[in-house]
């Protein structure tokens, strides 16, 4: 039986005749199989032997094959382990920042324990036998190289430079996965040391259920695909500094008293809530917790292992603090709702229902202004103009009648209302 890099190929040929036909019909391959088009390129070579099916399914919609007889041309589950590229976010010990005392970790962390997820989608991965894998990947006659960007499985394939960086001579099987201890050469450990490069991925063989069986290689990258490594380089106090400039939109020239400013600003309560925040906080700190919220500071009351008088002391205390802050949080709302309502007392329909857009603005300010802001403004002549008798009924300006409409007000209503409206400005007067 052909093999599958054979059937492959045939196909692939018979589809291309151009080396730029066959590099598309490649790209279209990896794109259906949802993989690099360099690892299509291993396949073809025989370098993978067991692909999963799913990538044997978009090989088979590309090449109008049938998939049965690609997998019938790939070797059986657990006959033979196939070898997949996965860029992985790897990482070592944390590393001093740039500098000449700088050094590259003689330690790194290559694969995490347990189910390996990815960035882009491909897996699971899983770690089941961390002994089993350190043995079979120290056994390899060749070597384990640490090499950049994958180079030698996309440049080394093309006969382009593939330099190793450094050497793994032993490995370690540890709680959160296998560690590696690397014999830099100078290239490699300057590349480190100097934060070219902050993440470490391996190449690695895997069955088709995703059981790793041996680490081949790795690479130092910029933008890793495993998920749980440890980065080789921890950002440092000023790289945190920097994004914080970032996040508050501050200039890239800001100092640290600066960005402390800005924090501030964001945090800073309205004056008349800090002192009830800050007593949140006293008691929170006196339960073990941190920050002002108060339902956390309360439910800490509630279970704490105090005595019970204690308890009851904080929890009056809180209940009187949460208590003041309500009602400072109320009194602010109604200060605000009542100078924006008595501002537009001139417009159809606010000051006969003022209290009812008060208490309006009080819970939604943003939509009773909007309302408020639509209706017309009225001159106070023809707000409070007395409506004028007539026989049998009453009679009121177009402007009051188009009033009442707005407000879904019968004439006759609209017109008492005004009637006592003006009644009491008078006895006012």
């Amino acid at each position: 039986m052909d093999t599958l890099a054979k059937i492959l190929g045939d196909a692939i040929a018979a589809k291309a005749e151009t080396d730029e036909e066959r590099a598309a019909l490649i790209r279209r391959m990896a794109e259906a199989a949802g993989i690099e088009p360099s690892t299509v390129n291993q396949i073809l070579r025989g370098e993978i032997e067991t692909p999963p099916e799913d990538r044997l399914r978009g090989f088979a919609e590309v090449l109008d094959l049938p998939l049965k007889g690609l997998m019938d041309a790939a070797p059986q589950p657990g006959r033979r382990v196939s070898a997949e590229l996965s860029a992985a976010l790897g990482g070592a010990m944390p590393l001093p920042g740039p500098g000449a005392s700088a050094t590259a970790p003689e330690w790194i962390h290559i694969l995490p324990a347990g189910l390996i997820a990815t960035r882009d989608g491909r897996g699971p991965y899983r770690l089941e036998d961390a002994a089993a894998v350190i043995a079979a990947s120290l056994s390899d006659e060749r070597g384990v190289a640490i090499d950049e960007n994958h180079a030698t499985d996309l440049a080394g394939r093309e006969g382009r430079s593939a330099p190793a960086l450094g050497w793994i001579e032993e490995m370690q099987a540890r709680p959160d996965g296998i560690w590696a201890r690397v014999a830099w050469n100078r290239q490699g450990a300057t590349l480190v040391a100097e934060r070219a490069y902050r993440h470490v991925s391996p190449v690695f063989l895997h069955d088709r259920d995703g059981r790793v069986h041996q680490i081949l290689r790795a690479s130092l990258v910029n933008i890793p695909n495993l998920r749980g490594l440890t980065a080789l380089n921890m950002e440092t106090d000023m790289d945190l500094l920097a994004r914080l400039i970032e996040l508050l939109g501050l200039d890239a020239a800001a100092t640290e008293a600066q960005v402390i400013e800005a924090v501030d600003k964001l945090r800073a309560p309205a004056a008349d809530a800090a002192a009830l925040n800050a007593s949140l906080s006293e008691i929170g700190a006196a339960l073990g917790v941190a920050g002002g919220d108060a339902a956390r500071v309360l439910a800490a009351a509630r279970t704490a292992g105090r005595a019970p008088d204690a308890v009851v002391a904080l929890q009056a205390e809180l209940t009187s603090v949460a208590s003041e802050l309500a009602a400072m949080r109320e009194a602010t709302a109604r200060r605000a709702a009542d100078a924006f309502v008595d501002a537009n007392l001139d417009r159809a329909g606010v000051k006969p229902l003022r209290d009812h857009y008060v208490a309006m603005h009080m819970e939604n300010p943003a939509r009773v202004e909007k309302e408020i802001g639509a209706m017309p403004r009225l001159s106070g002549a023809a707000m409070r103009q007395a409506p004028k008798p007539v026989a049998g009924g009453i009679a009121l300006s177009a402007e009051q009648l188009t009033v009442a409409r707005m407000l879904g007000q019968k004439p006759e209503d609209y017109a008492a209302t005004l009637a006592s409206e003006r009644a009491a400005d008078e006895e006012a007067v």
